[in-house]
């Protein structure tokens, strides 16, 4: 059982109703406004300090949700978040590799600090790895995101990512064109291959241009299940090719339109983009896959409280990481991609694989003085002797 106070004076139409939906999916929620001031025990026990605030609780555990006004209503979003984080018996640890000029995980050109907030909602714990520092992957790792690195890794970091796979570990990895970050020995295992040629995409899009393809084609998997023809976008991306490997299940995951409209081009310097037979890659092209592979039994990782005993280690390999950077991340589908790699990634499959919901816009008309006087003279005055007119014409043609 769960309950949302409200501590509001007046109750907007549009948050109770809100709350009257998420009460119609599930007879646990219940919600009730409550004045602060008629209620100050109550008021001190949650600890609130304005009108406005709304908190979630579920037995002994209490979080603010948000504080809604005029211009804030009651996010289905930070509801939801909460929700999850309230129930959830265990976190999941995401460590995120640095040292190599991966992306930022603070705010800035470039980073990736709304997905890592993203993850946070989701009820994630995220922290940096450098595997210089630490020989081997800690043990409440979940997950190892590998966002952009721009210079190559030691042998003994890419050898402690190998080993942390072994042993039910589970990877993804943002690897953008033009970068070799000598992962080629760890993906030649699991059949993969990151090709060095750009995906274009010349079907027209006057807006992102050709170096930045369109994905409307979505593989058959939980990640990408419910996108449909949505759309996802990835600016400088490289193709990633698969080989068949005994024991491991490869998925196509994002793939762009075919060719004439997309190839890989393996002339970047050339202003005048035209496809080289023998030279460039037809599409469509694949710029992310997810594989699993099962573990033997005398592998297995030891279990922990917040990572239980894996039977399979995944990864997921995306041929860009632009499309996760702030700014580009809540376009589209670009973040959804993000959330369900690592939700996939990170086996917490009691999470939610899906579109993540979208706030309403405010559609709301503000009218001057003037605007305002012609629409009430047109609707109380107009209006009505249009309507009379039109009476009396047709009144005259049937006598």
């Amino acid at each position: 059982p769960v309950k949302v106070w409200v501590f509001d004076v007046a109750q907007n139409s549009q948050d109770r109703e809100l709350l009257e939906n998420y009460q119609k999916q599930n007879s646990n929620f219940k919600f009730e406004y409550v004045d602060p001031q008629a209620r100050p025990g109550l008021t001190e026990k949650f600890g609130v300090k304005d009108y406005g605030e709304v908190y979630l609780e579920s037995g002994k555990k209490r979080q603010l949700v948000q504080v809604i006004n005029v211009n804030d209503r009651l996010s289905e979003i930070r509801l939801t978040n909460s929700l999850q984080q309230i129930t959830s018996t265990s976190t999941a640890k995401v460590y995120f590799l640095q040292g190599h000029g991966e992306r930022s995980l603070s705010p800035g050109e470039g980073a990736i600090s709304q997905a890592v907030q993203a993850l946070g909602n989701k009820s994630y714990t995220t922290a940096q790895l450098n595997l210089v520092e630490k020989s081997t992957v800690p043990s409440d790792a979940n997950v190892v995101v590998v966002a952009g690195p721009k210079r190559e890794l030691f042998t003994t970091e890419v050898k402690a990512l190998q080993t942390y796979l072994n042993q039910g570990g589970n990877l993804v990895l943002m690897i953008d064109q033009g970068t070799d970050p000598k992962l080629d020995s760890l993906l030649k295992e699991w059949g993969v291959k990151l090709d060095n040629r750009l995906a274009v995409d010349v079907s027209g899009n006057v807006a992102l241009g050709p170096a930045v393809p369109i994905v409307t084609d979505y593989g058959e998997h939980p990640i990408t299940k419910d996108f449909g023809n949505g759309i996802s976008f990835y600016r400088l991306a490289r193709p990633v090719d698969t080989t068949p490997i005994p024991g491991i299940e490869a998925t196509k995951l994002l793939l762009t339109k075919p060719y004439p409209n997309t190839w890989a081009e393996s002339d970047l310097n050339s202003e005048n983009l035209e496809f080289n037979q023998g030279k460039d890659l037809k599409g469509p092209l694949t710029l992310g896959v997810a594989l699993k592979r099962k573990l033997p039994a005398a592998t297995k990782a030891t279990p922990t409280p917040s990572k239980p005993s894996a039977s399979e280690s995944r990864m997921v390999v995306l041929g860009d990481s632009d499309f996760a950077t702030d700014g580009s991340f809540t376009q589209q589908l670009n973040g959804d991609v993000f959330l369900n790699s690592v939700s996939w990634a990170s086996q917490q499959d009691s999470q939610p694989l899906s579109i993540r919901p979208k706030e309403p816009k405010n559609r709301r008309i503000n009218l001057s003085a003037s605007q305002a006087g012609i629409l009430a003279l047109s609707s109380l005055l107009i209006l009505p002797l249009i309507g009379f007119a039109v009476a009396v014409i047709l009144w005259w043609l049937r006598r």
